[in-house]
């Protein structure tokens, strides 16, 4: 959808999403832009997912998984916030599994994706990416197992007048 908004290729998309090496060097590159185009590709495609996520939510119950969505719907009463985080050790084992890359590949990797997170993140919300208090509910997946997440995160749901609740983690 995205992709489609921004008139871009998909493979453009995804190698963009979450990739701001610097935030002084994307600002430097609004700075310096042609005067037409006052924005970065970056920030185009933050600004296009921002609309997105917003109107599929004025549109009924969703689940947002990324994206900064807890910012994005901050102003949004009905919204719950989940952040589903796990250890390094349960990460790397899973990015081997996925990727089927060495544990030192997974590692580096894992790293690399985290960093970019927290400069993104921080760069368009101002804020700490998994920072808890940015959620209404934070669960460890390396500890509780993919079902119990489920279930906790249902039961959480259930407690809460679910028709008036937009979900984003």
């Amino acid at each position: 959808m995205t992709a489609e908004s921004c008139n871009l290729p998909e493979s453009e998309v995804e190698a963009n999403e979450e990739k701001m090496q610097s935030p002084l060097l994307n600002d430097l590159l609004s700075f310096y832009n042609n005067p037409e185009e006052d924005t970065t590709l970056l920030d185009k495609l933050y600004h296009t997912e921002t609309e997105m996520i917003r109107n599929v939510a004025t549109k009924g119950n969703c689940i947002i998984i990324g994206r900064s969505a807890d910012y994005i719907l901050k102003d949004f009463n009905n919204c719950v916030n989940i952040f589903i985080f796990a250890s390094d050790a349960y990460k790397i084992a899973n990015i081997m599994k996925r990727e089927n890359l060495s544990r030192l590949a997974a590692q580096k990797h894992m790293q690399t994706i985290n960093k970019r997170r927290f400069i993104h993140y921080k760069y368009y919300t101002g804020k700490i990416f998994g920072l808890s208090k940015n959620y209404h509910l934070c669960l460890d997946i390396s500890k509780l197992g993919f079902d119990n997440t489920l279930a906790i995160i249902q039961d959480y749901l259930a407690l809460n007048d679910q028709s008036k609740i937009k979900l984003s983690a």
